[in-house]
């Protein structure tokens, strides 16, 4: 079988989401065929349409043919936010990125019949899916098609206001946002773009949507530097930019992709002055992309890329290229028919995708993935590499190269020609480093698992039962293990050794986690989290130039210091030999929720005891702990009457470095069943005389030695108990870690609290539960 025709069939398996009560048919994801009526996709897109499946319709531009859809199943284990009702909810409520959220996947269930929408139900669809837009209540709101977006940041700029400028999409989403405050833009977001460079984009963009102003003390999500230039200034040079951006735009004919020629070393014959940018716009020109969309997948804006790229085309680094795409789809939207109405000639014949959550994946892997453009329906096929696992111990979050743009979100992943994971997304990047937007991908087993769980185990065993040979159409990654029935091996399955990624900031990589360098603590992959008005950002605006309102809090600090600087004047004085405090700060917000879960035997459930809850003999229970922002968590375990020990992580084992909304139990696993299918809870249980089990949680940035030092562990659990001797911090404390493990003197190396200073701090927590006979 040819390689042109075995592509034709793997492209008729990958469809397009399509909101159909959208004006201009909005794809919101791909999806591929995964068995008979049946398709998996990215689950973060359709969360909103849980409810609302029949808004939603799969096309097949390849095939010619198109679903309604049924129903929606996500996976158990993907942690859904709630549905938000307003513009100002959707900001709150809206946590980690999408492509960072544990097992992102659903799987869809297909109706061949496709019934038209009428207009009531339409309209119904349309509310239910839309936020409701509270500016008029608020504050400024309107649209950039009437005022200029210029015109609308002066305008709050001379003002003085204090808040964020949402720009929403049709169905009022943001989409992009300003802060302002004292009569400047302190930061702006625009899709992955931050501060000047997401301003210089929106201008160039010439957005037209409707946008809402509302007061708040902070940005909606985690601000990490200022704009440090003036408002006038820094518009300015955004239209500037805008006008050579035109000129640019029309030397080149039409909308062109572009394809590298020569090997990355060429790049060195560049001015250095342009090597940066120039080598992250060759390392995604595969042809694919258009250059009005190649922003997408790297640190950039529109001007930058567009001025960049003749450059690299006169030295022939780069050409036009429109020869990667297979050849283009002749379906329309107005020809593609539903499977109950077409013919047997009228359309192609669409195949499940041969899946193999069985073989082994490793960094330096070749992958390919099929897409469809969802504008002209062209189908091309994009190639990288495999990077390897975001963090150790998941195998499931995995970060690979292939330049894929946001609405190639669930096309699957092939290695040797067998699906092996599915497209998520973009990773966040941090803005203070020019990388290429790295991607990131699910393994398949995890859509496997998503089956498993819905009550389709028979069919994940007939999926994953034999991997049979297969020619296909991505010869040129094959090896000769396509050419083999791949079997199940636990040892090889999935990948675990994590992304070897370079730290810009001390140049070294390291082997637990690719989020951030194990050795200087630089952020490479940053977790966005909700402010919420939290501390971090506080801390952010008091070390710059402070606003009105944060005089309060200065004040406030400053009393403090006048008290602190009179308890030091009687510290001078002879003092009684008592055990020295170590430096205890009250928790700006708990890190991580510790609680316990009691099984309920004669209904088979888990359930939450009340806060006095005495326990009897006999009693099972379990620990729950969920995470809130990303840490190394440690569990302690004291009886009235032993010693305190270690129970997680294993005493041999290294800490792990948990991602925010992560849920961890202790013990790990805390159900079993049968192969009849009957289950029992498994837990902690009550025994002997009554008395108090005290758990300890402790939550740090870094990993602590708890696991290889006894004095280390020994000096933990003495100042632990110290610090509660004082006060039982139901909400619990933080404590610098050099304090916490080695027992330094109240204030040594901690001259201030600023940001710097409190990433060293752990936070504690602890419960205690009762037990009676």
């Amino acid at each position: 079988m040819s390689e042109g025709k075995d592509a034709y069939y793997f492209a008729n398996a990958i469809g397009l989401i399509v909101d159909r009560t959208s004006d201009r048919r909005q794809v919101l994801a791909s999806a591929w065929l995964l068995a008979e009526g049946k398709v998996a996709t990215m689950a973060e897109s359709l969360v909103i349409y849980e409810r609302c499946a029949d808004a939603l319709e799969i096309v097949f531009p390849s095939a010619g043919q198109r679903f309604a859809v049924k129903r929606i199943v996500f996976h158990p284990q993907f942690k859904r936010r709630s549905l938000a009702r307003t513009v100002e909810e959707t900001i709150r409520d809206t946590g980690s990125s999408k492509s960072v959220k544990d097992h992102n996947c659903a799987v869809l269930y297909l109706d061949d019949k496709v019934s038209d929408l009428s207009e009531a139900r339409r309209a119904e669809l349309v509310k239910s899916l839309s936020l409701r837009f509270a500016g008029p209540e608020q504050g400024l709101s309107g649209s950039l098609a009437e005022i200029e977006f210029s015109l609308l940041i002066q305008t709050l700029c001379n003002a003085r206001k204090q808040g964020e400028l949402i720009i929403v999409d049709d169905r009022n989403y943001p989409v992009a946002q300003v802060f302002c405050d004292s009569g400047r833009i302190r930061f702006a977001r625009y899709r992955h773009l931050t501060n000047e460079l997401a301003v210089y984009q929106m201008v160039a963009q010439k957005l037209k949507n409707k946008f809402f102003f509302h007061s708040a003390g902070d940005p909606s999500w985690l601000a990490r530097k200022q704009i440090e230039v003036a408002p006038d200034v820094l518009l300015i040079e955004s239209y500037r930019r805008l006008d050579e951006l035109e000129k640019l735009r029309a030397g080149m004919a039409g909308d062109p992709c572009f394809i590298r020629k020569k090997g990355e070393a060429e790049l060195e014959r560049l001015p250095p002055d342009w090597q940066e940018e120039a080598r992250l716009i060759w390392s995604v020109a595969d042809g694919l992309t258009a250059a009005s969309r190649l922003w997408h997948l790297v640190n950039l804006d529109d001007q930058t890329i567009f001025k960049t790229l003749p450059l690299l085309c006169e030295l022939e680094l780069l050409a036009v290229s429109d020869s990667a795409w297979i050849d283009p789809v002749n379906w329309s939207d107005n020809q593609m028919q539903s499977r109950a109405t077409l013919s047997a000639s009228a359309t192609a014949p669409i195949l499940p995708l041969p899946v193999a959550p069985q073989l082994g994946l490793s960094p330096g892997d070749l992958l390919a993935s099929i897409v469809v453009d969802g504008r002209s329906y062209r189908r091309g096929i994009k190639h990288g590499q495999l990077f390897g696992a975001v963090d150790a111990f998941d195998s499931y979050q995995l970060i690979h190269n292939l330049p894929m743009l946001p609405e190639f979100a669930g096309c699957p992943i092939f290695k040797n020609g067998y699906v092996v994971a599915m497209q998520v997304g973009a990773l966040p990047s941090n803005p203070e480093v020019s990388l290429p937007v790295l991607q990131q991908c699910l393994w398949v087993e995890s859509i496997m698992d998503c089956l498993s769980r819905s009550g389709e185990a028979a069919m994940v065993k007939e999926l994953t039962r034999e991997v049979k040979p297969s020619v296909t159409a991505l010869l040129p990654l094959a090896s000769s293990e396509a050419l083999m029935t791949i079997r199940p091996s636990v040892e090889q399955a999935g990948c675990v050794e994590v992304a070897n990624l370079d730290c810009p900031r001390c140049g070294l990589s390291s082997f637990h986690t690719a989020q951030f360098c194990e050795n200087c603590n630089f952020e490479l992959i940053p977790i966005e989290r909700v402010s919420k008005g939290s501390g971090e950002t506080l801390v952010l605006e008091m070390l710059s130039k402070p606003s009105a309102r944060s005089w309060g809090a200065i004040s406030a600090v400053l009393g403090l210091l006048i008290i602190i600087a009179c308890l030091t004047s009687l510290i001078l004085l002879p003092q009684a030999n008592l055990a020295a405090s170590p430096g205890v700060y009250l928790g700006r917000r708990p890190w991580l929720n510790l609680s316990v879960k009691q099984a309920n035997a004669k209904l088979g459930t888990w359930e939450t005891p009340g806060a006095d809850k005495i326990f009897k003999n006999g009693d099972t229970i379990y620990l729950n702990v969920d995470v809130l922002k990303p840490c190394y968590v440690y569990l302690l375990h004291q009886t009235d009457k032993a010693t305190p020990e270690l129970i997680y992580p294993q005493p041999d084992k290294p800490g792990k470095l948990y991602s925010a909304g992560v849920k961890i139990t202790y013990p790990d696993r805390i159900e079993e069943r049968s192969p009849g299918g009957s289950g029992r809870l498994i837990g902690m249980t009550f025994a002997g005389d009554p008395g108090t089990e005290t758990f300890i949680c402790i939550a740090a940035s870094a990993p602590l030695k708890l696991t290889s030092s006894r004095s280390v562990f020994d000096q933990v659990n003495h100042n632990t108990a110290l610090v509660y001797g004082w006060d039982s911090f139901p909400n619990g404390f933080e404590i610098d870690q050099n304090v916490l493990e080695q027992g330094a003197k109240p204030g040594e190396g901690l001259k201030s609290v600023g940001l710097a200073e409190r990433e060293r701090f752990v936070y504690v927590t602890r419960l205690i539960a009762s037990h009676q006979r």
